[in-house]
């Protein structure tokens, strides 16, 4: 399972449960399943009691707390949804997203963070379509060859390449068709895309799966690249 969690204003835990069928290392696996089986908690760490506020996520990531409601990052739906917490329905905030989203922080002015680990492509929603093709890359091949999101790519010779994504002459263009990226995008208070922080192709910081704004400064984990990070807000935020 793929727990993320962020504490309450009332003192009690949001967690989000990735996956019912498989653990965090197999994300990929879960994706190429085309699971479904997510689901988000309310636990009281004094009592012990828990409560599911909804089920039958893909993937659920990253979470942020509103006042009667919680916005989830959904990875395998590339897209952001409010779970009322009160017992309504669920709603999108924000719909497919050009990469898979992780998690979720408030910026000083309230305004919001958000990470993304890994960029969509034509190659792997052809794949996801491709119910014969995606079983037998499951059961033939090794995980870390297999058409799918990854943190890191460019550090073997056996991974899959995609046109562009190759090096020409030694050198990876930036722009390049890529498996894997590093992208931070600022949203206003309405979950509209205000601003954006890139490590392209060529870039060292990729598979970013959090972030958090302090002093002025965003520190930000590359997963990918195995470090954390930094840099200034200053000039991002109008």
């Amino acid at each position: 399972m793929h727990y993320g969690s962020r504490p309450a204003r009332d003192g009690v835990l949001l967690v989000a449960n990735g996956s019912a069928a498989n653990g965090p290392l197999a994300y990929k696996r879960d994706l190429m399943e085309k699971n479904a089986s997510g689901s988000v908690w309310r636990l009281e760490p004094e009592s012990g009691a828990r409560r599911r506020l909804a089920g039958n996520l893909a993937y659920p990531y990253g979470l942020l707390e509103e006042a009667d409601a919680v916005v989830v990052s959904e990875s395998w739906r590339s897209a952001l949804t409010r779970i009322s917490l009160t017992g309504g329905r669920n709603e999108p905030v924000l719909e497919n997203l050009p990469a898979y989203p992780s998690r979720l922080s408030r910026g000083p002015d309230n305004a919001i963070w958000l990470s993304l680990f890994a960029p969509r492509s034509q190659l792997m929603e052809f794949v996801l379509r491709e119910s014969r093709y995606r079983r037998r890359m499951l059961s033939e091949i090794d995980s870390e060859h297999w058409i799918a999101p990854c943190l890191r790519a460019g550090h073997a010779p056996q991974e899959p390449t995609q046109q562009g994504g190759v090096r020409q002459q030694g050198v990876l263009k930036p722009w390049a068709p890529t498996r894997s990226y590093g992208l931070v995008v600022r949203l206003d208070l309405d979950y509209r895309p205000a601003a954006s922080l890139h490590s392209r192709a060529n870039g060292q910081r990729h598979g970013v799966t959090s972030c958090l704004e302090i002093g002025g400064r965003l520190f930000f984990c590359s997963k990918g690249d195995g470090v954390v990070a930094s840099c200034v807000t200053e000039g991002l935020i109008s």
